[in-house]
């Protein structure tokens, strides 16, 4: 009796498990909005923020990065442009096996990114007037 819990479960869950893909909804809700201040092309909000790049290098003790941090930054400015800015995170893992015969590789991510959250929204300052 257990194992055939155990294997109406497991199939179970296996049958729920489905790939997530991303919805365009953000491109498409920003169709009709004016993205001429939009210079750079890249809308931070495309992407899971992990990497917590707005307040990286405004906080103190938080203005250097490892490896790992470059690399998830790297790839949210990547997604962030809808994949048409920078190197993906396979080519950049190409250009260090190329480039790491003892040398010491040293990457700069130095991007202006837009966002779609105003600074009270994101920080929950959010003020309310009457109209």
């Amino acid at each position: 009796m257990k194992k055939i819990i155990l294997i109406v479960g497991l199939v179970l869950s296996l049958c729920n498990g489905v790939a997530q893909n991303q919805d365009p909804t953000l491109d498409v809700a920003l169709n009709n909005v004016n993205q001429s201040a939009v210079s750079s092309g890249i809308i931070y909000e495309r992407t899971m923020q992990l990497a917590n790049l707005y307040n990286f290098n405004r906080e103190e003790g938080f203005n250097v990065a490892n490896y790992k941090y470059f690399k998830q930054a790297l790839l949210e400015m990547h997604n962030a442009s809808n994949k048409n800015l920078f190197v993906n995170l396979d080519q950049l893992d190409g250009q260090l096996e190329q480039e790491a015969q003892n040398i010491v590789p040293i990457g700069i991510l130095n991007t202006d990114f837009s966002s779609v959250l105003t600074p009270s929204y994101f920080f929950n300052n959010i003020y309310f007037t009457k109209p």
